[in-house]
């Protein structure tokens, strides 16, 4: 496979478990003493492109991390609804485009299989 595959295979497996995260985030925004979460992939898989190795994409792993230096409630909670939303916004709109990448991509594979 090449690394642009691999790149876009793991954006969007990257996108959905960040989905789930903000998803959890807003779950929990009024519960007293929850800090919010979001996942870390972006500092490894721009080391692992700029090797230009589809190998050393696959491997890379997105970890769920909590925010220490989001501002926290009276309560103690981190989550800002605002915040929140505003990275779901983001978070769709990179799995979308890696999506409609992934498959033009395949699609002009298959038509040259085809020999069309």
């Amino acid at each position: 496979m090449s690394t642009t595959v691999e790149v876009l295979k793991k954006l969007l497996d990257v996108s959905a478990l960040r989905h789930e995260v903000l998803a959890h985030n807003l779950a929990n925004a009024t519960t007293p003493g929850y800090r919010r979460q979001d996942v870390a992939f972006r500092d490894a898989l721009t080391q692992a492109i700029g090797k230009n190795d589809a190998g050393a994409v696959s491997k890379v792993q997105a970890s769920v991390q909590t925010d220490r230096n989001a501002p926290v409630d009276g309560r103690g909670n981190s989550v800002s609804m605002h915040l929140e939303m505003s990275a779901l916004q983001e978070n769709s709109l990179l799995y979308g485009v890696s999506a409609q990448i992934l498959n033009r991509k395949y699609a002009r594979l298959q038509s040259a299989i085809k020999g069309q």
